[in-house]
């Protein structure tokens, strides 16, 4: 019996379709890594309440949603290269690979820079005590964290690219390695700042914001020296025409980040400023324990990008509508694992968190109503972005932008989180219910018009 589910496994990882044994393996290595990466921030939510107040972990997570807005600065570069370099691989041209690569780490390097000066010039007109609806630190700690805070993003905004390289040559399992181990540094700090420094906001964001950036460089600067040689940035590759090529698809990649950006990450700050910074703290452990099933979702999708672009540029749609299908009831198991931990979570929360943070179970439905909305819609976009028929998408997400912010904040001032969790719910619903039928009408080939391109 052994040796016959040894044999199976065997050849799940080994035989069928070169492309589909390459997901295979990177799902499997990334679910391992990915698996030590969740208990490590299961680990690390509480960990970070106790060395900090509940109040100060939500001004914290207040910062760090405003910092994430600024990575939407790369005007979709990195996601440009991603379908760029996975097609230039795709089709054999090696040395115009090695160029995007460079010419995206130049043009990003200069973003880099031209934010940190904007930072450093304007930080002194803000009143960040305000921005951050907190009373209780002092102006000029807050001004010292932001510091810290947009210093160690602009550093990460540049050299994270090695996730997208590491994605479009179907190695996303190491991305997750990278990412498991800013985490470890990050425990590791904590562990030690609770031991041996005083509580203090400034210490933990110095430490969450500056280990991942860490990870990153150690990750790169090793990568880039083996198997990354041959696509190694060097100053000799840089061609800036090419960075118009790069932004005809990164484009509007950027404008949809920055739509789906409005869409979600604009929680923090509406919850912030409406219910007060504990509210936050409440929203976000609620988040982190649902959010385990896209965490999971995202690792078996990510491989998939890169595949679907190659699946197309080779013009195998019979590989297309099989992996669309398998995807499709794999969504079905994690709607019932989400129904699973809704049903769970007062336990969950309990063992998890204990009484320092009480999450009421109304906020628990909608959050489960919202994993399961956006793991569909999640499906979907994958598929359209990596054979960049996104024009569609570009439309939809505008229109919810510039919907989101006003009716989240009239539920939210009627009915406190829920009310904006239940307006992302809503988008997020009618957008995967669009997005499945483009898909199909493409891999069909019935689409026609706006649903092709």
């Amino acid at each position: 019996m052994v040796t016959a589910l040894k044999s199976k496994l065997t050849d799940f990882f080994v035989r069928g379709h070169e492309r589909t044994v390459l997901v295979r393996r990177n799902i499997a290595l990334s679910f391992l890594i990915r698996a030590g990466g969740i208990l490590v921030g299961l680990v690390l939510v509480p960990m970070t309440i106790n060395y900090v107040s509940p109040a100060q972990y939500g001004v914290w997570l207040t910062i760090s949603s405003i910092v994430q807005w600024l990575n939407f600065f790369d005007v979709g570069l990195g996601n440009g290269l991603r379908n760029k370099l996975a097609h230039s691989l795709a089709i054999g041209e090696k040395e115009k690979a090695r160029v995007y690569v460079s010419t995206t780490y130049a043009v990003l390097a200069l973003i880099a820079i031209l934010t940190f000066v904007v930072f450093a010039v304007s930080s002194s007109f803000v009143e960040w005590r305000s921005v951050l609806n907190v009373d209780a630190e002092k102006e000029e700690t807050l001004r010292s964290v932001m510091w810290v805070a947009v210093g160690c993003f602009c550093i990460q905004f540049v050299v994270q690219l090695i996730n997208v390289v590491l994605a479009s040559t179907h190695q996303s399992a190491k991305a997750s390695f990278i990412a498991l181990f800013g985490q470890l540094s990050t425990l590791a700090a904590i562990y030690y700042c609770i031991h041996y420094v005083p509580s203090s906001l400034f210490a933990l964001v110095a430490i969450v914001a500056s280990m991942p950036v860490l990870a990153f460089i150690v990750s790169s600067l090793f990568l880039y020296r083996n198997v990354l040689a041959s696509l190694a940035p060097n100053w000799q590759f840089i061609r800036f025409k090419h960075a118009g090529s790069l932004l005809n698809t990164g484009g509007i990649f950027f404008v949809i980040q920055i739509s789906v950006l409005v869409i979600f990450q604009s929680n923090y700050v509406i919850i912030n400023q409406l219910l007060g910074p504990e509210q936050v703290t409440i929203f976000s452990v609620c988040y982190k324990l649902f959010s385990v099933t896209i965490v999971v979702f995202n690792i078996i999708m990510l491989p998939l990008w890169s595949s679907f672009t190659d699946a197309y540029a080779k013009q195998d749609f019979n590989w297309l509508r099989n992996s669309l299908h398998q995807m499709r009831k794999l969504w079905l198991a994690f709607a019932a694992l989400t129904i699973l931990i809704l049903v769970c979570s007062p336990l969950l929360f309990k063992l998890w968190i204990g009484e320092s943070v009480s999450v009421p179970m109304s906020l628990s439905v909608c959050m489960a109503m919202y994993v399961i909305a956006n793991l569909w819609h999640m499906l979907h976009v994958y598929l359209l972005n990596g054979i960049g028929k996104i024009r569609l998408q570009l439309i939809l997400v505008i229109i919810g932008a510039l919907l989101n912010i006003p009716i989240a904040i009239y539920f939210g001032k009627s009915f406190g989180i829920i009310g904006v969790v239940g307006t992302n719910t809503l988008f997020f619903l009618v957008l995967g219910v669009v997005y499945s039928l483009q898909c199909q009408k493409i891999i069909s080939g019935t689409a026609v018009g706006l649903w092709n391109k």
